[in-house]
């Protein structure tokens, strides 16, 4: 057991490197800003909910769009890694991998607030240049891969694009006018939209990786090979062929000759046993 942990420690060195390298340096971030600014390391550590105390399913919307947001990056960048050593598949590689870029960017925005508080406040960007920026970020990526989108069950990211779009609306234009009609409710009607856009971002994502999977996996073989018969037939029919000497064969070395063989010898001695003839040597 300990050789073999040992073996895999050696082999995984690199990989355990590269996988705890990152958290390990946002540990020392936090630690370094909280001693410099004199802030209690548990804001940046413990959950927000017991840092404000409040109830726990406060922002449960919210947190379960984060969620969503990361299943999505995740399908995304674990189809690119799949699909970019697959012939024919570069360009939905190249799409996936732009996808998940953009679903990192979109995720660490929701949780953080970074159009709605970091980019206003520290780098004097306003809220509606920021949602531009997203936008035409967007538009570049159905611009560029059109034609793989175009292979794809889109209506489900023409369905999450439009309660995106609705979301956006009822934020910047809708706020005041629907508040004079249902009052704090709006919010809901906003929300709603929003994690209705990212349950279809994530629908269509998933479903376009599972049906490109599976395509895969149906594809006949580069051989044509298309049922086991035929695949049998054509291993038999190009297996070389030795002549087998049949006379003259030692029972020991029974196990060497081939089975159609064999049955004609047992019923020869069987036959042998009954008639008193060698049918072996009559044959020969």
């Amino acid at each position: 057991m300990f050789a073999q942990l040992k073996s895999q420690a050696k082999a995984l060195a690199i990989f355990l490197v590269t996988l705890y390298l990152l958290p390990l340096c946002l540990l020392v971030v936090v630690v370094i800003v909280s001693w410099h600014n004199g802030i209690d390391v548990g804001r940046f550590t413990r959950d927000p909910t017991a840092v404000a105390h409040v109830h726990p399913f406060t922002g449960a919307l919210s947190s379960f769009g984060a969620m969503l947001w990361a299943a999505s990056a995740a399908i995304c960048l674990f189809g690119w890694a799949i699909f970019r050593h697959v012939e024919g598949k570069a360009r939905f590689s190249q799409f996936l991998f732009f996808s998940g870029l953009l679903t990192v960017l979109f995720l660490i925005d929701d949780v953080f607030l970074f159009h709605e508080w970091i980019f206003p406040r520290y780098l004097g960007l306003s809220e509606g240049i920021v949602l531009v920026i997203y936008g035409v970020l967007v538009l570049r990526g159905i611009v560029e891969h059109k034609k793989c989108i175009l292979e794809t069950d889109y209506l489900i990211l023409l369905i999450a694009l439009g309660c995106f779009g609705l979301s956006l609306f009822i934020d910047e234009f809708g706020s005041r006018t629907m508040g004079q009609y249902v009052g704090h409710w709006r919010v809901i009607v906003e929300d709603g939209y929003k994690l209705l856009g990212i349950v279809g971002w994530f629908g269509y994502f998933s479903r376009s990786c599972f049906v490109a999977m599976r395509a895969k996996r149906e594809q006949p073989s580069h051989m044509g090979v298309t049922s086991a018969p035929h695949l049998a037939s054509l291993v038999v029919d190009s297996a070389p062929r030795r002549p087998v000497e049949v006379r003259g064969f030692q029972p020991r070395e029974m196990h060497r000759i081939p089975v159609p063989y064999r049955v004609v010898r047992a019923l020869d001695r069987w036959r042998q046993r009954k008639t008193g003839v060698d049918f072996e040597e009559r044959r020969g």
